[in-house]
């Protein structure tokens, strides 16, 4: 299936880029196609969730990772996968927030599920939007001058 990037303006889908464009040039007038909508995860919102697992981990009663952080927190969560190995055994494991295994909203539910988690259980008190707005913050690019 041949993909193409389109970003929406006002109640219409228009081509971001040069393929994209061609691409829509090739389809007729009034013919009919059938479009699978798929939103692009954010890159800015991954860097929260590492900017949020690096804070957890300075938390941390034992010293840890940023990465043990995130294991320890996808469970914690239920973002989950089973693993079964040949001996019959099977062992629960953190499942992969990389960017093709997640869609945006699926995305958004988790970060939003470990935004509260963290507040509830590790920064007891902690509003939710607080907690993204110093996210925010963390991430934000410095100015140099």
């Amino acid at each position: 299936m041949t993909q193409a990037l389109f970003q929406r303006q006002l109640n219409a889908l228009r081509p971001t880029d040069a393929m994209s464009q061609e691409m829509l040039a090739k389809i007729k007038p009034g013919e009919h196609v059938r479009v699978e909508i798929k939103r692009l995860r954010n890159p800015r919102q991954h860097r929260l969730f590492w900017a949020l697992m690096g804070m957890l981990a300075n938390y941390a009663e034992h010293p840890c990772t940023a990465a043990e952080v995130s294991d320890w927190i996808k469970i914690a969560v239920g973002h989950t996968c089973v693993a079964h190995y040949p001996d019959g055994t099977s062992q629960v494991k953190p499942a992969s927030i990389a960017f093709g295994n997640m869609s945006q909203d699926k995305w958004e539910t988790f970060f939003n599920k470990v935004v509260d988690f963290a507040c509830t259980k590790i920064l007891h008190g902690t509003d939710n939007e607080d907690l993204k707005a110093e996210l925010n913050e963390m991430i934000a690019p410095r100015s140099t001058t």
